[in-house]
């Protein structure tokens, strides 16, 4: 009698488990579907018709923009029609990008930070959800610290390889994370590695406001598990990729921190 219910409960267990690594798998093919429309809208600027008044970019003051050249393998990015994305979600902020990884993708910001937590970019339910600013952080990414939410999925999409940057060699490999604006392009590079508990001052708002810019970028700096050699300021601009750790726990988040390097006009 007693092996009869072990077995059936082992049946029961197998099929659970059968049915959770089936929906995980549903989710992961939707969220691939999402994300190819949305590389092809992106790549296709006759997709949507660009409203006629525009500011011209090239009034922008010169001093703007970077005098060093985009490396060729991100060219494209000064030609992705965002546009044609805010057209199916207007909430479409820009797109982010790790050239060589998984991690390229339409960024969002809204009200909270909750909604993309389980929507696609889209607006279709998703659990691989979005990659999102912080809601309180300025949309132009003129503050000091802008952070940057994603789940870590375990195929590498979304946030999920970031999990790599716990060597030079992959930081040598993966140096930049390029962020995508209706006006330009810009280049992070990535210095710092490490988890990070979210009372932290990886996740203090408004620093420069409060004052405490040294105490951030020192926690920055010496938080971190990977030496890059770069040597930032707290006149620099900064974006914290934040993931979970992996290990299940809510206290504290793994994060990718780069500062800013280069900026480039977009048309």
């Amino acid at each position: 009698m007693k092996r009869n219910v072990f077995g059936a409960l082992l049946a029961l267990a197998l099929v659970v488990s059968a049915g959770l690594i089936a929906v995980q798998q549903f989710d992961y093919n939707r969220a691939n579907e999402a994300n190819e429309l949305a590389q092809d809208l992106i790549q296709n600027g006759d997709l949507v018709e660009l409203e006629d008044e525009q500011v011209p970019l090239a009034q922008l003051p010169a001093e703007r923009w970077s005098d060093e050249p985009m490396s060729e393998n991100v060219l494209f990015l000064k030609e992705m029609d965002l546009a044609a994305l805010q057209e199916v979600n207007p909430e479409v902020l820009g797109w982010i990008h790790v050239p060589d990884t998984e991690l390229s993708y339409p960024l969002l910001q809204t009200v909270n930070n909750d909604i993309y937590l389980n929507k696609a970019w889209d607006g279709t339910r998703n659990s691989g959800g979005s990659i999102f600013l912080e809601c309180e952080n300025p949309a132009d990414f003129s503050a000091f610290n802008t952070i940057i939410y994603g789940h870590r999925m375990t195929n590498n999409s979304m946030f999920g390889s970031l999990r790599h940057y716990t060597t030079e060699e992959y930081l040598k490999e993966h140096p930049s994370v390029y962020i995508v604006m209706e006006g330009e392009v810009r280049q992070y590079n990535v210095f710092s590695a490490y988890e990070a508990p979210v009372t932290s001052p990886t996740y203090w708002l408004n620093i420069e406001k409060e004052g405490h810019k040294e105490t951030a970028l020192e926690h920055f700096v010496n938080s971190s598990g990977i030496e890059s050699g770069l040597t930032p300021s707290v006149e620099d601009q900064f974006i914290t990729l934040s993931t979970c750790t992996g290990t299940g726990t809510y206290h504290s988040r793994w994060v990718v921190q780069a500062v800013l390097a280069n900026r480039w006009e977009r048309l």
